[in-house]
């Protein structure tokens, strides 16, 4: 296809299979020339790709080298076609609900690249703009039950769209900065979608299901990709929230097996802070449930890595800004660049432990507690007073007197806090981000936030 991404092999080739029909020979050779910049690459000068016989050619284009954009000349006989702007780098999937789709305004998304291209859901590669998801002009009846078709309508609507800022591009100029390769992205989100939806039992249904829509589009590649982008959680952060977990190990093995790739990378996006869901404590409850399970997915599901929103700006009471999409894309291709083993890139920030110290510089008889992360890209910092703690009794009641953060260098905090008469904190637990509106601001230097975490227990030494 016209401007589809090739995804590289570990070598840092990629390949393609080419078909099509010759109307004058019967029966020959078909050869191609790869042109980058009006200049044909070495090795790839009237190469011989395959055959033409009883009127269908088909061949390969193999050990194309990462890069691009690539005029692909295919010719049999007198016949001759050309397939223009190839790339050849990593394609990601990107799937889950609205906020991996996108509400940003599209004024502030960043401006498109020319080694970033996105296979849109009208089934056409192009160069990423804004908003790259577009349901409303999807094949699949799974995400539009009324979409438009008329091709030069869709363009002027897309065109014409004034929200819809996702993570993808940012996350693709970020790859794209850390690898040095193009980056394609394949969408598929679909906004207010839950884990039944996305079930793998229903791709028999094809393009009726998410699942078998998703599938429908990876298979139309004819090649692997480099891993998949996931952000859902908020439609099933009601009622009975217990069978996450397990849903997700479920739809990750599924995904695999389907794609050919048994350790295919994920990168799961951690809920981040809602204004829409019930202050009742059963619906908190059950969003607080689904951040947590999120959290530890990766101690559930390797090579999978969860990155935190809990920080980021929101455009409305669900879903994030434009600016909060921007930085999201950023700490994805982190976590993403670390799971694809590049030189330099560091996994989102993780929890080590918690325990009780002597408040620092003796100042206090008052214990605090020292809390430290793995992960950290230089020294952790905040925007402000750090704050986003929260230290809760041993009767589950919040006791409201942390004084101070204090930054300790590297991955580790000290919270200062009072907690008279109970010296010895034996009971007591922290957390970080745990409500529908925490207000948190904690980060290291590349701007990966620290993960929202629930309440744990403090380790307490003699």
């Amino acid at each position: 296809m016209p401007c589809q991404v090739l995804q590289r092999n570990r070598r840092g080739f990629g390949s393609a299979e080419v078909r099509g029909h010759c109307k004058t020979l019967a029966d020959g050779e078909l050869r191609a020339t790869v042109v980058k910049n009006g200049t044909p690459i070495p090795g790839f000068v009237d190469r011989p790709v395959g055959r033409c016989r009883r009127g269908l050619w088909r061949g390969t284009l193999s050990r194309l080298p990462v890069g691009g954009p690539y005029d692909v000349v295919l010719q049999a006989g007198t016949e001759s076609v050309t397939v223009r702007r190839i790339l050849v780098g990593d394609v990601w999937v990107m799937a889950g609900q609205s906020n991996m789709v996108g509400d940003g305004r599209v004024e502030q998304a960043l401006r498109p690249h020319p080694l970033v291209h996105v296979f849109y859901a009208w089934d056409e590669w192009r160069t990423a703009v804004e908003p790259v998801h577009f349901p409303a002009a999807s094949k699949d009846p799974s995400h539009t039950d009324q979409p438009i078709t008329d091709h030069k309508e869709i363009l002027r609507a897309h065109g014409n769209a004034t929200k819809g800022t996702g993570p993808g591009l940012a996350f693709a100029r970020a790859m794209l900065r850390r690898t040095g390769v193009p980056q394609g992205l394949i969408p598929c989100a679909v906004g207010g979608t839950s884990m039944a939806q996305w079930s793998p039992g229903h791709k028999h249904l094809e393009g009726r299901s998410l699942y078998g829509a998703m599938l429908r589009r990876f298979s139309l590649q004819d090649q692997p990709v480099a891993g998949v982008l996931w952000y859902q959680g908020e439609a099933n952060a009601q009622g009975d929230t217990s069978a996450y977990t397990a849903s997700m190990r479920e739809l990750v093995r599924a995904v695999r097996a389907d794609f050919g790739s048994t350790s295919l990378p994920w990168v799961v996006v951690q809920l981040g802070k809602s204004h829409l869901f019930s202050q009742e404590e059963s619906e908190q409850a059950a969003f607080l449930s689904i951040r947590e399970q999120q959290r530890l997915l990766p101690r559930h599901i390797g090579n999978l890595s969860v990155v935190p929103a809990i920080d980021l700006p929101m455009e409305d009471g669900i879903h994030l800004a434009a600016e909060g999409q921007n930085v999201l894309g950023e700490r994805l291709a982190r976590a993403a660049a670390y799971l694809l083993k590049v030189k330099g890139a560091r996994n989102s920030i993780e929890l080590k432990s918690l325990r009780r110290v002597p408040c620092p510089d003796n100042w206090s008889q008052y214990p605090a507690v020292e809390l430290e992360f793995a992960n950290v890209a230089g020294d952790l910092r905040s925007d402000g007073v750090p704050t986003g703690f929260r230290l809760i009794k041993p009767d589950g009641k919040i006791l409201k007197r942390i004084h101070k953060v204090l930054f300790k260098g590297g991955g580790r905090l000290v919270v200062v806090t009072y907690t008279y008469p109970d010296f010895s904190m034996e009971g007591y637990r922290l957390s970080y981000g745990y409500d529908l509106d925490a207000y948190c601001n904690i980060h290291d230097s590349e701007n990966m936030s620290l993960p929202a975490f629930a309440p744990q227990p403090i380790e307490i030494l003699a």
